[in-house]
């Protein structure tokens, strides 16, 4: 993502749009239908494609709250995250979701997802958050608003630089982190 947006900068654009976007409870929500039809169109082995349909079918659960169970019912949504699967699972979920327009970019790593669009393209930052709405409804995923945000990357030392407006109900932050790590010294 970095060397995409560092690219453009040091070409002919001024600034580009990077837009974070946040699925609520990514990894619990995916619908089993949908992730099998996709599954389905992978060149892999039959015998992988069974071991997760196997994998992900015929478990139930219930919940014990206050001294009660309720019933048990089928579990027809939901990837593990800690699981070793998990997040490749969550990536072919996601591999049809693309940007509308070849001048911008999706940069994908388990269910964060990250929009990229330059100064000069084809297809606008909002046409291509309505093309991710549309792609999420279809999915069913629900992008979480509140914790969505978009960052405007500039060229350094661009002289009356005027940021872009932002999306409708999308904050507009000055500074991200991308990547978190915990260091411990002994």
């Amino acid at each position: 993502m970095i060397h995409t947006v560092t690219q453009k900068l040091e070409s002919l654009y001024t600034y580009v749009r990077c837009l974070l976007v946040d699925y609520s409870k990514a990894f619990d929500t995916i619908n089993h239908a949908i992730l099998f039809r996709k599954i389905l169109t992978l060149s892999i082995p039959s015998t992988v494609k069974r071991f997760i349909f196997h994998f992900l079918t015929g478990r139930s659960q219930a919940v014990h709250s206050g001294g009660r169970m309720s019933d048990w019912l089928l579990v027809t949504r939901s990837i593990i995250q800690g699981s070793g699967i998990g997040p490749s699972l969550y990536l072919v979920y996601s591999m049809d979701l693309k940007t509308a327009s070849n001048f911008n970019k999706l940069v994908k790593y388990a269910d964060d997802t990250a929009l990229l669009v330059p100064q000069y393209s084809s297809v606008s930052l909002e046409d291509e958050y309505q093309n991710l709405l549309y792609w999420s409804t279809v999915n069913k995923l629900k992008i979480n608003t509140d914790k969505t945000k978009e960052i405007v990357f500039r060229r350094p030392g661009a002289l009356h630089f005027i940021s872009p407006a932002s999306l409708p109900g999308i904050e507009q932050i000055i500074s991200v982190k991308l990547f978190t790590a915990r260091c411990t010294s002994a």
